[in-house]
């Protein structure tokens, strides 16, 4: 399940993406999480401390107000760019002000923890305006298919650092050479102006497994430990191309985040909230 998740004082909430439904609660420091009372009611909050189980009765407007902030965390983490599929980056800028804001409004409930507050955006890496990504959408990179055997891989976006690949479903292609050595060349559709050095890559191929890095360009080479003629009788189902760190991530997970922000970019309301500024930027009219 994809899920929200806020870092307060003394407590985590975290809630399903794609459902509407009340926080799940774990609290780390029933004292120092003494602001509970404000969102679970006071005789929750005393059955808390006192170690009792509690029904908590939850004040909805600061239930929504936190559950806003997590989704805005999230849009800063995961919100799906793609040149490819034409869905821009949000202004950091923009989406950085507001959850600023919004933790600033909900001082006595959050944590002072360096993960609830962005980093400053270096001007030189802000999101492009829309003739900027105009000039990339829609092009997808390849490799010459000079090769034995081509094909494309999905990536799980959870395993690789945000902001760095693009998007869509199978930003990955990858080509098999057999001359000395079988070797596979590899490239990741990026994101402009991103950098993919030293990204993981692991190839499974005909029960045996390689390892390598992608280079800035998004790009590696790696030499597979088989034979030729065992190389020569791959089939594409045979090669598995994994990029990052292992994750468990479905295709259908993606597609309803896709779904989600396609949802959103039309202006449909959700129960997620209100559009952030920076989403609102992006909407599909203004685009």
């Amino acid at each position: 399940m994809i899920t929200l998740a806020l870092a307060a004082r003394g407590a985590t909430l975290e809630w399903p993406l794609l459902v509407d439904a009340p926080a799940h609660l774990t609290v780390h420091d029933p004292a120092e999480a003494d602001w509970l009372h404000l969102l679970i009611g006071e005789a929750a909050y005393v059955d808390l401390v006192s170690g009792r189980e509690f029904t908590p009765a939850w004040d909805a407007a600061l239930h929504a107000r936190l559950r806003r902030l997590a989704f805005g965390h999230w849009l800063r983490a995961w919100w799906p760019a793609s040149v490819i599929d034409g869905v821009p980056p949000l202004d950091r800028e923009l989406l950085d002000a507001e959850i600023a804001h919004l933790t600033d409004e909900l001082d006595e409930v959050m944590a002072l923890s360096p993960d609830e507050v962005p980093e400053p955006v270096d001007v030189e890496k802000r999101a492009p305006t829309q003739t900027e990504y105009a000039l990339v959408a829609g092009q997808r990179r390849t490799l010459a298919d000079t090769g034995v055997l081509s094909g494309r891989s999905a990536l799980a976006w959870q395993g690789v650092p945000a902001g760095r690949v693009d998007a869509t479903e199978q930003p990955v292609t990858w080509v098999l050479e057999v001359m000395d050595a079988p070797e596979l060349s590899i490239a990741v559709q990026l994101l402009p102006g991103a950098d993919a050095t030293g990204l993981a890559v692991t190839v499974t191929a005909g029960g045996t497994t390689a390892t390598g890095a992608l280079d800035a360009d998004g790009t590696a080479a790696v030499t597979l430990p088989l034979e030729p003629a065992r190389a020569w009788a791959l089939t594409a189902a045979d090669l598995d191309v994994r990029i990052g760190v292992p994750v468990e991530e479905t295709a259908g997970e993606r597609a309803s985040i896709r779904e989600l922000v396609a949802r959103r970019r039309a202006g449909t309301p959700d129960h997620n909230g209100d559009l952030y500024q920076a989403e609102r930027a992006l909407l599909v009219d203004d685009w």
